[in-house]
């Protein structure tokens, strides 16, 4: 995961008054999990965006360092678009919960490659990034049920409704999880022993809301194909038989190229190009999302083959996001 350039003066974050939220990856659910309460499967990785919490003032600045540029705004008055808009939807929703930050925060983000995202949930990122803070300054505990249900309420609302909420659920919980909705539930899963793999970027994003407003999620026969998977898979997941795990995501990934066959400009020709370097050395390629841009993952039961697929990606530039299940993001509680 690429790391923005941070200041000398930056502390890890680890510490009572600063911390970190990942990215994220979906396994399966793809479109089906907006509005068909198909289950998601998906994973936390690395450290998308940290957090520090500043000294107190009457003003408190929100310093966010995010694709390149720095810049710092009162938090009373935040202007602008993209990741500033959301950041005052945000503050404006913790002060209507009586929460406001009262200190100084600063932001740093990740998750990109030459100004170009890797499609991990930034947006989704910086919600939680600014409700972990409020709840540190405040004494509370991180309560991942706590930032679920408040990330949804401003996320959703940022989002027109469109989106599924996968993303701020995988970020809130952590580790590997199971999500539907609504209403939101979540289930803690644990990675099987014997499978591995690589979260690749494909070089392209994906335009998820693009073909949300096509009305993609509507195609009720291949959103109900896509459900069946997800289910099978989850199965199969719970029961930790790495060979089936394998061929249910395979069977997953047939699934979402049936959706992208009938409705096309899903899959660009970058991720093409990726899913045939890992079908190429035996490993399972699968969507991860519901693009075909942003990242691919690389599956197998035999770590070699991974490493394989890793270096020839890299040797065309390609760039590798996480490797699973090392990178998978555990958070702690507060």
């Amino acid at each position: 995961m690429a790391e923005p350039t941070q200041t000398d003066d930056w502390t890890r974050p680890g510490g009572p008054e600063t911390g970190e939220v990942p990215g994220k990856l979906m396994l399966a659910g793809e479109y089906a999990v907006v509005n068909h309460r198909a289950t998601a499967i998906a994973m936390a990785v690395g450290n998308l965006v940290r957090w520090r919490l500043g000294p107190e003032s009457e003003a408190p600045m929100l310093t966010m360092s995010a694709f390149g540029t720095t810049a710092s705004q009162p938090m009373a008055a935040i202007d602008g678009a993209g990741l500033w808009q959301l950041a005052g939807t945000v503050l404006q929703h913790l002060r209507d919960l009586h929460v406001a930050p009262k200190r100084a925060i600063e932001l740093q983000v990740a998750g990109h490659v030459g100004g170009r995202k890797l499609g991990l949930g930034t947006s989704s990122a910086v919600t939680l990034a600014l409700l972990q803070a409020a709840l540190v300054e405040a004494g509370r505990p991180l309560d991942p049920a706590w930032l679920m249900k408040q990330g949804l309420a401003i996320h959703g609302a940022a989002q027109g409704g469109r989106g599924s909420g996968y993303d701020i659920a995988t970020q809130a919980w952590g580790g590997l999880i199971s999500y539907r909705q609504p209403p939101a539930e979540v289930k803690v899963l644990v990675w099987p022993s014997g499978l591995f793999g690589a979260a690749l970027w494909t070089g392209t994003p994906a335009d998820t809301t693009s073909a949300l407003r096509r009305g993609v999620q509507h195609d009720k026969a291949r959103m109900k194909a896509i459900a069946a998977q997800s289910e099978a898979l989850l199965a199969r997941w719970q029961a930790g038989d790495v060979p089936r795990i394998l061929a249910a995501l395979a069977a997953s990934e047939a699934a979402f190229g049936d959706l992208a066959r009938g409705h096309g400009h899903l899959v660009p020709a970058t991720a093409r190009e990726l899913i045939a370097v890992i079908e190429g050395r035996g490993a399972v390629a699968r969507t991860s999302g519901a693009g075909g841009g942003d990242c691919l993952l690389a599956l197998a039961a035999n770590v070699a083959v991974i490493d394989a697929v890793v270096a020839d990606w890299r040797a065309t530039g390609g760039h590798c996001v996480a490797r699973l299940p090392d990178d998978i993001r555990l958070l702690e509680r507060q």
